[in-house]
């Protein structure tokens, strides 16, 4: 018997964060994360990877371009983790979730808290402490030199 592989609510929850905000590209990757699959899950000594399959008759973002998503940074049972969601010929391919300080994270791991990291737009106002942070879609946009 074959067990299917089903996300986490933090994961989805990551996922989610990962691709909110008002860009063309996000909305496209949203649609295809709607009807994503998850097809395999890898854990490594600092990190996971989860890898998904997507529907052929999906829509890939024009021109197919390959991008990462590398704006979020996070919490895993209170190790400083990055994120990064790649994008292969324009269509979701997988998340990679690293801690920074080379620790290790346990298996049943628990993803806590979630942030933008600050992007680089001239004269984006800087984060007030205590209040979270928006994200610069303009420096995400300008990341992938679309």
């Amino acid at each position: 018997m074959i067990k299917e592989l089903t996300l986490s609510n933090g994961e989805i929850r990551l996922l989610d964060f990962l691709l909110a905000g008002d860009s063309p590209v996000l909305e496209i990757l949203r649609a295809q994360w709607k009807t994503a699959e998850l097809v395999r899950r890898e854990k490594s000594d600092t990190g996971f990877f989860l890898h998904f399959h997507l529907d052929p008759s999906s829509v890939s973002v024009p021109g197919q371009p390959n991008l990462v998503v590398g704006d979020v940074r996070g919490w895993i049972d209170g190790i400083d983790c990055g994120f990064l969601l790649f994008i292969r010929h324009g269509r979701l391919d997988f998340l990679e979730c690293n801690a920074w300080r080379d620790e290790t994270l346990d298996p049943d791991l628990t993803i806590g808290a979630l942030e933008y990291l600050p992007g680089t737009t001239p004269g984006a106002k800087p984060v007030v402490k205590g209040r979270p942070r928006k994200r610069d879609i303009a420096a995400l946009h300008r990341s992938w030199d679309l």
